[in-house]
């Protein structure tokens, strides 16, 4: 199972503008971790940075232990030879191939012969619940299914790390449940980017906010939820806010309203 060890900054550059990512991200192997924030916080070029479509500028990426990303060193494991697949939102199907046809692809680029390609494929869609749309062509299917064919052509290739962007988004509600109760069992490493606060705290044993192009906060949906460490993230929880100054356990509003706090205040 894969760990990963993140420490770097990433230097974006797009029409007249430069950008700077700043990232530390650490976790356990095996962990299931969803990364939530504002849209343009940085959230999909931290899974295109795991990825390898994009360079670390200083700092070092380790994943299982294993050094990916390392420019001091000289160190760059292109995306091909990582073991790790990011889905896009849409899955990215193909569509002049049948279900059975897609989720074998990875199959038989890794040299799998056609029998044992066959073989593990059969697994996968009864795993996914999809034994029965085997034959079925992409076009007839329903966003849920797609959904679940796409997950099961990327768990095909048997990644250490996988990685989602929106996986959810242009699912109705009984797809959505689907998927998730998929991703929940996924035999690998998780990262999931999601602007759903249900899907953070049910797929996230481990969540992360990013916000102003770093991270701000890493902890359990436990920890997360308990303390908040931006605005944005209150929100995102449907946590009461207010803005005052604190002395202790007194914070004081705008306008002298007090509020006793139940524990004292110890940060900045």
């Amino acid at each position: 199972m894969t760990a990963i060890d993140l420490d770097g900054t990433v230097e974006l550059r797009s029409v007249g503008r430069r950008t700077t990512l700043t990232y530390a991200l650490h976790t356990e192997a095996g962990e299931h971790v969803a990364v939530v924030g504002p849209n343009g916080a940085g959230k999909s070029s931290l899974l295109r940075l795991l990825a390898g479509h994009v360079a670390l500028d200083t700092g070092t990426l380790h994943l299982g232990g294993r050094p990916i990303d390392d420019p001091q060193q000289g160190i760059f494991v292109t995306s091909a030879e990582r073991p790790v697949v990011l889905q896009p939102q849409r899955g990215a199907l193909f569509p002049h191939l049948d279900v059975a046809d897609n989720v074998a692809f990875p199959l038989r680029a890794k040299g799998r012969t056609k029998r044992q390609a066959r073989a593990q494929t059969l697994e996968l869609l009864a795993r996914t619940g999809l034994e029965a749309l085997a034959s079925a062509r992409v076009h007839d299917l329903s966003g849920g299914q797609l959904a679940r064919v796409a997950l099961a052509r990327s768990l095909a290739a048997a990644p250490e790390l996988l990685l989602l962007d929106e996986p959810a988004a242009a699912l109705d509600k009984t797809g959505t449940a689907e998927l998730r109760h998929l991703l929940v069992d996924a035999p690998c490493a998780l990262v999931v980017v999601t602007h759903d606060p249900v899907e953070a705290m049910l797929l996230g044993t481990r969540i992360v906010v990013v916000d102003d192009n770093r991270i701000v906060q890493v902890g359990s949906a436990a920890e997360v939820a308990d303390a908040p460490a931006s605005s944005w993230t209150a929100r995102l929880l449907g946590r009461n806010l207010v803005s005052g100054i604190a002395d202790g356990s007194i914070v004081t509003l705008p306008g002298g309203t007090t509020i006793v706090l139940a524990e004292r205040h110890v940060g900045a």
